[in-house]
C-alpha cells in the first residue's frame, strides 16, 4: 500500500474559500456604507433644525416659517429626505424663560431685575429615505424627530 494514496488534493481550496467569503465582505462593507449615510441624513436633520432655530432666535425667520428654513437648511443631503413629510407643530414650551430665570435668579441673588424673553418651542418630524439594505424593513421611510425650544429677546 503507497502512502501517495492518503494525500490529499488542496489545489483550487483558497480559491473556493475566496469566492465563499468575497460577497460576504462586500454585502458588510455595504452595510457598513448604508449605516454611514443614514447617520450623516440624521446629522444633517438635527443640524438643519438647530440652524432654523438660531434664525428664529435672530429674527431671521418667524414661528410660522420654520419649515422652509428647515427644508433649505437639509442643503445638498435633502435628497435623501421626503420633503413632503416634514411637519413642524408649534407647541407650548414646557417651561418658560420666567421659569428658567427664575432659577437663576434664586440660585444668584444678583439679578433683581425681570428679564422678559419670547419662548416657542416646536416638534418637527421628517421621514428620510432609506437606503437600498433598507427599503424592505422601511418601506414608509425612516422617521426622525426633535423637538425645538428656543428663547429670544423680543424685538
Amino acid at each position: 500500500m503507497k502512502m501517495n494514496s492518503f494525500k490529499k488534493n488542496y489545489l483550487g481550496q483558497a480559491l473556493v474559500e475566496m469566492v465563499l467569503a468575497i460577497p460576504v465582505l462586500f454585502l458588510f462593507i455595504a452595510g457598513i456604507a448604508q449605516f454611514a449615510v443614514l447617520f450623516l441624513c440624521c446629522v444633517q436633520f438635527e443640524h438643519a433644525c438647530g440652524e432654523a432655530a438660531r434664525q428664529y432666535s435672530a429674527h431671521i425667520v418667524e414661528k410660522d416659517s420654520l419649515g422652509p428654513a428647515i427644508r433649505k437648511n437639509l442643503g445638498y443631503l435633502g435628497r435623501y429626505f421626503d420633503l413632503a413629510s416634514l411637519s413642524v407643530k408649534i407647541q407650548e414650551p414646557g417651561n418658560t424663560a420666567a421659569e428658567a430665570l427664575d432659577k437663576v435668579r434664586k440660585t444668584i441673588f444678583l439679578i433683581p431685575f425681570a428679564i422678559k424673553y419670547d419662548g416657542s418651542e416646536w416638534a418637527i418630524g421628517i421621514n428620510a429615505r432609506p437606503p437600498f439594505c433598507f427599503g424592505p424593513l422601511f418601506p414608509r421611510g425612516i422617521p426622525f424627530h426633535t423637538v425645538l425650544q428656543v428663547y429670544r429677546y423680543p424685538q
